[in-house]
């Protein structure tokens, strides 16, 4: 008797090929029914660009708090509207955040000197849902219409960069975690973030 698992016959050739052929469309399909479902269920998974070019795919879960920046006046200005967007924000089409890792950078960059820096943290859950999460990396364009669409919330997460970009719905007062804290300048014009950052 012939146990070679290599298949010597024409017939056995094309039912292994059926075969292959079956379990590869049978796993795309539960794989795409899993992607739907687990988005609609978990508002925060994070998706990442498929290798494949076939759309984004489920990688990791995304961060709970993520941070704003901002002078005084425009902290004031945003729990008076009851919504976090900048002019900077208007202008963009998008909310601009941060992650944790993120704010000293964009201090560093934005804010050099502003004796009147106060730092937001924005709890993720409380964002308008579905919310879907999608990995880039600086210098990629801007999710299509098609795809900030798929949901009320879209984020760009630019992970390497610590750039969290917010489209569709608007980041409400509500989703704030705590009262902004009050960022100030170090004697080497740093500024000096929280130690629960």
């Amino acid at each position: 008797m012939n146990f070679c698992p290599i298949p010597h016959t024409t017939r056995d050739q094309v039912w292994v090929g059926v075969g292959v052929f079956t379990g590869v469309c049978v796993a795309q399909a539960v794989r795409a029914l899993l992607s739907n479902r687990i988005v609609a269920e978990q508002p925060n998974v994070l998706l990442a660009p498929s290798l494949t070019g076939r759309g984004p795919v489920m990688c990791t879960a995304s961060p709970q708090r993520v941070f704003k920046l901002a002078v005084k006046r425009d902290c004031d200005a945003f729990a008076a509207a009851g919504r976090i967007e900048s002019s900077l924000d208007k202008a963009d089409g998008f909310i601009h955040l941060s992650d944790s890792s993120s704010p000293p950078k964009v201090a560093s960059l934005f804010f050099k000197g502003s004796e009147d820096l106060y730092l937001i943290e924005i709890d993720t859950t409380k964002l308008k849902g579905p919310t879907q999460w999608i990995v880039g990396k600086m210098g990629d364009e801007t999710p299509s219409k098609s795809i900030t669409h798929a949901a009320s919330t879209t984020v760009h997460y630019l992970i390497a960069d610590g750039c969290v970009h917010v489209y569709g719905a608007p980041v409400v007062w509500s989703a704030v975690a705590r009262e902004p804290c009050h960022v100030p300048l170090g004697p080497d014009g740093v500024h000096q973030m929280p130690a629960w950052l």
